[in-house]
């Protein structure tokens, strides 16, 4: 198999004292274990990467943040145009199928925290272990800056994405490589940029970042190079993710099916539930993360939070996601 998309991480974030083990590997993920020295037990977290086309080193400070009080696990995703076409196809369901394959592999009582993309396959695979067996089920599940249903507090994202028929968007934004579909890194990385001088134009969350970094490693790791470490996606996932998120609105329609059987968070009673929202998010607007607290009534524990000077990196990277958001993560994983 070649390289692993976060093998070598200890390294990357200049993290002292880590024995990194890979306990599960995929022609399309890594299921990584930062394992380090403890005086004592810490609880067990596993960060599920977006598929966003972001490489995970955007997550840099969050995972350094979770090392001091917790014991984290990384679920990574490969670069599409490196896996094999003999590989088959990555859809939705094989995205909620790996997260529910690494909280068998992890067993009880873990905690998951998903961001961006991921809070929608985190909080169907946590729906799907509760009402199917079809996993442990985890301990508390934190959603952040999550696109739930972006019909609320639509975003110029949202609302693009909305607009424009599959067959245009599959026309225009994917394209073939090394034998694989995919929406490709160049196409992000436009997108980014636009998004960016919007940003810069109007006084946006990323013009105060591209100005004055507030990341804790501003020299050695920038947070515009960390923005623009990207990867190719499997086409079909980037397709499956316009439909069910924006197109049809299948998780608050109660349309969304893993193969093809009805995921429903309702059934979600035994596990903890945290939505973290920022107060300038453009990608995902207000009330779009918040939403999964109505959908999830018998959830035995919740916290709402929102970060009213946070945007949507903001809630993992810089001042708010280290004086806000990890502390109150802290505070939720051990009460």
């Amino acid at each position: 198999m070649p390289p692993g998309c976060f093998r070598g991480v200890s390294a990357r974030l200049g993290i002292a004292g880590v024995d990194e083990r890979v306990l599960a590997a995929t022609p399309f993920s890594e299921l990584v274990h930062l394992a380090r020295d403890r005086a004592e037990p810490a609880p067990r977290l596993l960060l599920v990467a977006p598929l966003s086309g972001h490489r995970p080193m955007v997550l840099r400070e969050l995972a350094l943040g979770l090392l001091p009080a917790h014991d984290p696990h990384l679920l990574c995703w490969r670069d599409a145009a490196e896996i094999p076409p003999e590989a088959g196809p990555f859809t939705l369901d094989e995205n909620v199928g790996h997260i529910l394959s690494a909280l068998v592999r992890l067993g009880e009582g873990v905690h998951v925290l998903g961001v961006s993309q991921s809070p929608l396959p985190c909080l169907a695979a946590t729906a799907l272990a509760a009402e199917r067996g079809a996993a442990p089920m985890p301990a508390s599940l934190i959603l952040m800056g999550g696109l739930l249903d972006p019909a609320l507090g639509p975003t110029p994202i949202a609302r693009l994405a909305t607009a424009l028929p599959r067959v245009a968007l599959e026309r225009m934004l994917t394209t073939a490589r090394n034998g694989r579909r995919v929406y490709p890194a160049t196409a992000q990385a436009l997108a980014l940029t636009l998004y960016l001088r919007r940003h810069l134009l109007r006084g946006g969350e990323l013009r105060g970042k591209a100005l004055r970094d507030d990341g804790i490693e501003r020299r050695r790791f920038p947070f515009l190079a960390l923005f623009y470490a990207l990867s190719d996606l499997p086409a079909e996932l980037f397709l499956d993710l316009i439909d069910t998120v924006f197109h049809h609105r299948r998780l608050p329609n109660r349309t969304l099916l893993y193969e093809n059987r009805p995921v429903r968070p309702e059934a979600i009673a035994h596990t903890a539930l945290m939505t973290v929202e920022g107060g300038r998010d453009d990608v995902s607007g207000p009330g779009q993360t918040h939403v999964a607290q109505s959908w999830c009534p018998d959830a035995p524990a919740r916290l709402i939070l929102t970060v009213p000077e946070a945007g949507h990196f903001g809630l993992f990277h810089g001042r708010p996601f280290r004086e806000t958001v990890l502390p109150a993560i802290t505070a939720f994983v051990r009460p």
